[in-house]
């Protein structure tokens, strides 16, 4: 990866909502642009690398990365999975990890690393947790991402997640109103228009039973091929590349 001036794209929303799904995917839409992306697996306590790579023997984990203070591109690729694209790179926790696995991560020295990760690749795609108040990696990316994909579903336990948590992104420094809202996993027999009122909607992603074999069978980076999946990974990419950085 050459140097670059790339963006940081979080994708956050309730558990469940399909957003690792989503921002592998994202990834695998730029790469067909010729465009590089690491993706930052920020779930510690169900770790995603061994899901996604599950025939990988010798994963590397990013966690001691965050605790470095002096952490530069060096260590930065080290701590790289490469896969298959020559675009994507992963970056995550391996199997077995926990929230006690490693000292407590600084928001500075966070900020830090997540811009030196722009100066590598095109996009830095930061797959965040749903509880952003005790994850540092999710927090930053919220703060400071260029664009923000906002994902929830058509169920209750979705809306009351945004009950409790948007209340903590009303700071004016999140930019709340510039989200793109993702109502995820849409099925004919769900209260869309419910969902729509209550959780705000820009666009919809189609529940694909493709997905969750995809995920099971580790086989996500293959990529989904349902068209009208597709065409809204292919219309959000097309924004977040208009998206001033």
């Amino acid at each position: 990866m050459s140097s670059k001036n790339g963006k940081l794209v979080a994708v956050w929303g309730s558990s469940g909502a399909g957003k690792t799904t989503f921002a592998i995917n994202l990834a695998l839409a730029l790469a067909k642009k010729q465009l590089e992306s690491l993706v930052i697996l920020t779930d510690i306590n169900a770790p995603d690398l061994k899901v996604l790579l599950p025939f990988e023997k010798d994963l590397k984990s990013m966690g001691y990365l965050w605790t470095r203070q002096d952490a530069d591109k060096t260590d930065i690729y080290n701590a790289c999975v490469v896969t298959k694209s020559e675009y994507i790179c992963l970056m995550g926790y391996t199997k077995g990890e926990n929230a006690f696995s490693y000292s407590d991560y600084t928001k500075d020295n966070v900020f830090r690393i997540y811009e030196e990760m722009r100066t590598m690749a095109d996009y830095v795609i930061v797959d965040c947790v749903p509880n952003l108040a005790y994850n540092m990696l999710t927090t930053v990316a919220l703060e400071t991402a260029d664009c923000v994909v906002r994902m929830g579903e058509a169920k209750k336990k979705s809306f009351s997640f945004f009950d409790s948590s948007l209340p903590l992104l009303a700071d004016s420094r999140y930019e709340r109103e510039k989200h793109i809202r993702l109502l995820s996993k849409v099925k004919s027999d769900m209260p869309i228009e419910i969902a729509k009122k209550y959780l705000g909607c820009d666009l919809e992603l189609p529940y694909i039973e493709e997905a969750q074999k995809q995920m099971m069978e580790g086989m996500l980076l293959s990529g989904i091929k349902d068209p009208c999946y597709v065409a809204v990974i292919k219309e959000i990419a097309e924004r977040i590349e208009k998206e001033e950085s």
